[in-house]
């Protein structure tokens, strides 16, 4: 056999020979008849879909081999996907970059199955949710967000619980308890074709649980004989590490920086517990939070507001805004709470009582209500100046301007946000799809009126121009694609100069971000390219 002399691939498309991309030997040299060779290759101009890569060789009289195909799914995260619990891993219920107009209309409906369907998800052009538990299939579903057409289902046979789902990585991830000799477990499944990649086992008593939340490569989830929070790579589902609590169900962490914080009920006080995200050690622990008891069930998750540096947590009776920093209180109310908050960019929307409080996420001070609908029962949505109200009976979208409900629709449950659409799961296996309704009219500002952002790719800093009539006030708001929030500030008129301010980026990680402005009157997003 004559040794390999050279070693090349084509992308999509087989080539002539000799003209491929140069493939690389680990070794250093090309001289053996068998050679491992290696390449990177850049993904981030590809389109979204199956890519195939033609590999072969040629020996030192010249032969060339037959060419290996190696094939890639990729899969592009659009900015606007919803992906987990309350939409990220701060657990905001923003989706600060979908652009969906007001009102909506339906644009398909889908019969799953008789039994209660889980949160939502919307990733790209898929929705995902799940249904099942209390030993009835278990099963995940994606559907295409485009017709409502199923493209796969997993179906995990008779279980005691199973989670919403949540995404990451080209995965979904989510939980399910399939008996009691099996166990509880945690899963990974390929997004694209349903296929299980990983299982972790993991302890359990009630196994009744929030979605996980992903985050910096890893899936962090409630769990524990005993209570419990435990962390599993994303890729692989390793235990990297659990860390024992009360023992209380129904709740997610949440994380932010390097950061696991996770709330749990008491008898009278709750505990309000940072952990180290890598190595599972506590950083602190609040355990004088006033608790109204109400069982074991949490049936909440605590949520981030990275610009006031609170941690907010909420109880049948309390939700009180924790400083991350010092473990002060900032700010507390009592009332029949419960349920997830939202937070928006001035203010926190609060379910009390089955009804819509909003206050000052700074301070705390009410700023208005919306009255006319009763028992909501799930978390607030914020998406493009409205929210997303939803009881088990109806849901109704309110104008966060004037307090004006814009719309409504006679179903309930649970919804998503996310690439200009909204998701609602219902207790009954129905899944509804809607859009905005283009019979209304959408109003387009012209492209002149539009801020501009150079330059674009940027490195070190970037400078915003806004329009010839800039308002007084502008708020301006920086989010990773995946919504995970990196700055806000509003500025004055009077700090623009010739209508342009500059924004220092040089500490950001490379990839894609977006710019969101928000004026009295208009509200713009912009994508940008730090590199």
């Amino acid at each position: 056999m004559s040794p390999i002399v050279n070693a090349e691939y084509f992308i999509d498309v087989a080539g002539n020979y000799g003209e491929g991309i140069p493939l690389s030997p680990v070794d250093g040299n090309l001289n053996s008849v068998y050679e491992e060779c290696q390449t990177i290759i850049n993904t981030d101009n590809f389109t979204n879909g199956n890519h195939s890569f033609f590999v072969h060789a040629r020996d030192l009289s010249g032969n060339w081999s037959d060419f290996d195909t190696v094939n890639l799914y990729i899969l592009t995260e659009m900015e606007s996907n919803w992906n987990m619990y309350a939409q990220n891993a701060q657990h905001t219920s923003f989706n600060p970059n979908d652009t969906i107009q007001y009102p909506v209309q339906l644009k398909w409906e889908k019969g799953l199955c008789d039994a209660t369907l889980n949160e939502p998800i919307i990733i790209n052009n898929m929705v995902y949710t799940t249904s099942g538990g209390w030993y009835s299939p278990g099963t995940a579903y994606c559907i295409n967000l485009s017709d409502g057409e199923i493209i796969w289902e997993k179906i995990f046979g008779n279980v005691n619980t199973i989670t919403g789902p949540s995404f990451g990585y080209g995965k979904v991830y989510l939980q399910a308890g399939i008996d009691d000799d099996y166990g509880t477990s945690v899963y990974a499944i390929d997004a694209q074709t349903g296929e299980e990649i990983w299982a972790s086992p993991f302890s359990a008593q009630w196994q009744d649980y929030l979605p996980p939340t992903i985050y910096n490569n890893k899936v962090l989830i409630n769990g524990g004989t005993y209570g419990g929070v435990y962390a599993f790579q994303a890729q692989t589902g390793q235990q990297i590490w659990f860390h024992g609590l009360s023992q209380y169900d129904l709740w997610t962490p949440a994380t932010f920086g390097d950061v696991v914080y996770t709330f749990t009920g008491g008898s009278n006080y709750a505990q309000l517990v940072a952990i180290n995200i890598n190595t599972g050690i506590t950083i602190w622990e609040k355990t004088d939070i006033p608790y109204g008891w109400g069982g074991y069930d949490m049936n909440t998750a605590p949520v981030i507001d990275t610009v006031n540096k609170n941690v907010i947590v909420t109880s049948d009776d309390y939700i009180h805004a924790i400083n991350f920093e010092d473990q002060s209180v900032s700010w507390y109310k009592s009332g029949s709470f419960g349920i997830t908050p939202a937070i928006g960019h001035e203010n926190i929307y609060i379910i009390d009582n089955g009804k819509l409080n909003v206050y000052n996420k700074s301070t705390g001070n009410y700023q208005w209500g919306y009255q006319n609908m009763n028992e909501v029962n799930n978390p607030p949505i914020l998406s493009n100046g409205h929210v997303v109200l939803c009881s088990e009976q109806q849901v109704k979208i309110i104008d966060i301007e004037n307090h004006n409900e814009v719309w409504n629709f006679n179903q309930g449950g649970k919804a998503a946000i996310g690439n200009n659409h909204l998701i609602l799961s219902t207790a009954v296996g129905e899944l509804y799809c809607f859009e905005s309704d283009i019979s209304i009219g959408i109003s387009e500002q012209s492209i002149q009126d539009e801020p501009m952002i150079y330059p674009n790719p940027a490195t070190n800093s970037i400078f915003v121009r806004l329009p010839a009539q800039t308002p007084e006030i502008v708020n301006i708001s920086i989010y990773t694609s995946m919504g995970q929030f990196v700055f806000e500030r509003k500025f004055s008129s009077s700090e623009f100069i010739s209508n342009t301010i500059k924004l220092d980026v040089s500490d950001y990680k490379k990839g894609f971000y977006i710019i969101n402005f928000e004026t009295p009157r208009n509200r713009y997003n912009k994508k940008i390219i730090i590199e």
